[in-house]
């Protein structure tokens, strides 16, 4: 409770401290699960592991999205009803995305199954997208459009901008890789690169101001 959530551990609610403990403990799996799923190492060597972990993996990630979703409109762990709306649209997303992840495997259409399971892994990290953009925004613009609050325009806009940027670099991505242009290619490696780039931005800022100060060495 003492490292900026909206809302942690609440006495009494048992409920609530379940659902929250259980989000957060589960994303930590989610997070190393949906790397491995998209390693190609992983797919050919051990087909098994591969098929066992992405069903774990799918089966989790919609347990959160919906435990997500009741977290900030049941339990109330929002700041702003926009921003809560992001973060929801996410959730819905991961729902979707799994599904047709699940159909195209189960259809043994391999290549559409893995551009759907890339769509997942984007979505699933939308929160995590939301904590490096927020930071690397903030380094980038000197914190323009935040407050503490988190009710400003940036703060608003950031749950949106979390899933949809990194889904649309994915989509370019996905027909670049079809594309005979190596003008088309070169523009998307470019974007990628930036995007890249951001990203450590982010990551170094979420490192030393969101969650160094709380690790206890």
């Amino acid at each position: 409770n003492e490292t900026g959530l909206i809302d942690g551990y609440a006495q009494g609610d048992l409920i609530g401290n379940l659902g929250f403990i259980s989000h957060v403990l589960l994303a930590a799996f989610v997070s190393v699960s949906g790397v491995m799923q998209l390693l190609p190492i992983v797919r050919r060597r051990f087909p098994t592991f591969h098929r066992w972990n992405g069903r774990a993996y799918m089966s989790v990630a919609v347990f959160l999205a919906v435990g997500g979703i009741l977290l900030v409109w049941v339990r109330g762990t929002r700041m702003n009803d926009l921003a809560a709306l992001g973060t929801t649209i996410d959730g819905l997303l991961i729902l979707v995305t799994a599904g047709f992840t699940l159909r195209h495997a189960i259809a043994r259409r391999i290549d559409q199954h893995r551009r759907w399971a890339m769509r997942l892994f984007v979505v699933v990290n939308g929160v995590w997208f939301v904590r490096v953009g927020y930071m690397a925004w903030a380094i980038a613009s000197g914190g323009a459009g935040m407050s503490r609050s988190l009710n400003g325009p940036a703060d608003i806009l950031m749950p949106y901008a979390a899933f949809l940027v990194p889904l649309i670099l994915l989509e370019f991505y996905l027909r670049a890789r079809d594309s005979r242009s190596s003008g088309f290619k070169l523009a998307v490696t470019g974007a990628i690169a930036l995007g890249a780039g951001i990203t450590a931005l982010g990551l170094f800022g979420a490192w030393m101001m969101m969650w160094s100060p709380n690790i206890a060495y």
